[in-house]
């Protein structure tokens, strides 16, 4: 297991109420097999959606898997966003403010999933 994976695994033992990424790390994080390239996902969001179920029931956490289409799950109930743009991936540091918006998101009040979406 690669030292990222391991690095990751030991933050999900904090019990984060979201986890945020691409469908490559939501396939690694979930233990599915994953073609990343870095941060860079050679994985589709939908191929993640299954293990994003997975991973949510696991944790207990909303799971926001993004891509041109992004998918929000608690592993019970699952939105779907559209508008991504294969330009994003050319920008740094879109995910990264993705997972700041999807972690303020979730500390409102009310329902995580409805919040993160």
């Amino acid at each position: 297991m690669a030292y990222r994976t391991r690095f990751c695994q030991q933050i999900l033992s904090l019990k984060p109420a979201a986890i945020r990424g691409n469908a490559s790390e939501i396939l690694a994080l979930a233990g599915m097999s994953a073609g990343g390239r870095g941060v860079d996902s050679t994985d589709t969001a939908a191929s993640a959606l299954t293990a994003a179920q997975t991973l949510a029931r696991q944790t207990h956490a909303v799971v926001v898997v993004t891509g041109e289409v992004d998918h929000i799950t608690d592993g019970q109930r699952t939105r779907t966003v559209a508008g991504g743009d294969p330009l994003m991936t050319r920008v740094v540091g879109t995910g990264c403010a993705l997972s700041a918006v999807v972690a303020a998101c979730c500390s409102l009040p009310g329902d995580r999933l409805d919040n993160a979406t």
